[in-house]
Parts: structure tokens; C-alpha cells; sequence
């Protein structure tokens, strides 16, 4: 009446093995996308502060304010 206990091995197909090594990548990805934000704010700050970015931003609210009534029709 001996009951003979088999090892349990568990068997990852190749997906999910592939994602059990690149764990760490998605807190890398992170950090990448976060010093991209932080670059392209300051970019865009050192924009705002230069007098030809606020021109073209008046420029193209201007150019918009007349391209919506010709777009209505009116």
C-alpha cells in the first residue's frame, strides 16, 4: 500500500519564461520615459522663455481663430 509520490515539476512554455528574465526591463522603461519628460519639459520651458515662441504661439491661435468660422461655413 506504498503510494509512490511523483515530483511536481513545473514546465514554463518560452513566453512566459522570456518574461520571467526581463522582469527589470519595464522599471528601466520607467526611468527612460521619466528623464525623457523631465528633458522635453525643460526644453519646451527654455522655449517659452524665448520672445520667437510666443510669437508663433500668437500666430497660431490667430491662424486658428480664422480657420474656424471658414470651417463652420459662416
Amino acid at each position: 500500500m506504498s503510494k509512490q509520490v511523483e515530483p511536481s515539476v513545473v514546465t514554463l512554455d518560452r513566453p512566459q519564461r522570456l518574461s520571467l528574465r526581463e522582469r527589470g526591463m519595464v522599471t528601466i522603461e520607467y526611468a527612460i520615459g521619466a528623464v525623457l519628460v523631465i528633458v522635453l519639459v525643460g526644453v519646451i520651458i527654455a522655449a517659452i522663455q524665448q520672445g520667437w515662441f510666443g510669437d508663433l504661439v500668437h500666430s497660431l491661435v490667430a491662424l486658428l481663430m480664422q480657420a474656424i468660422p471658414r470651417a463652420l461655413g459662416a
